[in-house]
């Protein structure tokens, strides 16, 4: 890369910081930029340590602060577009177990099988292993059926939006195919 080339891409990245950062309350805008951020491996760019030390740096505690459902919603968009769940965390200021256990809710079939790590490394996006308890349930099938119970008590209100309708049908699909599961098993 020439001077040119670097201030140009310093320049770019510095812009989208900016603009991540004014922007911080549109959520969908705000997760295309970090995703972006990440793929252009601006942390580099900027000449920070890591991206930990990128996001820390110039966002600080200015991330937002999403519900549980909005930022599956993000976490799973985050993961299709190949980033690490320890990369996801640090941008939405929670833990990479916190983003675990989001990605085993909302896992669908368009998971992607790599992630790129912020070494950038390709990594096998590889499926969380079922956890069990000393009484041998599966907790994220439990989860599962705790949050189909909930959205079938709120689609019987009625007060879905279509998007949320669509995240109903997905957690009662995959709880229907685990008791299919179990049933054969």
């Amino acid at each position: 890369m020439s001077e040119e080339d670097d201030r140009r891409a310093k320049n770019r990245a510095l812009a989208r910081a900016d603009f991540i950062r004014d922007r911080i309350e549109t959520v969908v805008e705000f997760w295309e930029a970090v995703v972006e951020a990440y793929q252009q491996r601006d942390w580099e760019v900027l000449e920070y340590e890591s991206w930990d030390a990128y996001i820390d740096g110039e966002f600080g505690s200015d991330r937002i602060r999403l519900t549980k459902k909005r930022r599956q919603g993000i976490v799973s968009e985050m993961r299709q577009r190949g980033m690490s769940t320890r990369a996801i965390g640090s941008a939405l200021g929670v833990s990479q177990k916190t983003v675990d256990r989001d990605v085993d809710e909302v896992e669908s079939d368009d998971s992607p099988e790599s992630v790129i790590g912020t070494d950038g490394k390709t990594y096998s996006a590889a499926k969380a292993e079922p956890r069990e308890t000393s009484c041998g349930t599966d907790n994220s099938f439990n989860e599962a059926l705790a949050q189909a119970k909930r959205w079938l008590d709120t689609i019987t209100r009625g007060k879905l939006s279509e998007s949320e309708r669509q995240e109903a049908i997905s957690v009662l699909r995959k709880v229907l195919a685990r008791l299919e599961k179990d049933k054969d098993g």
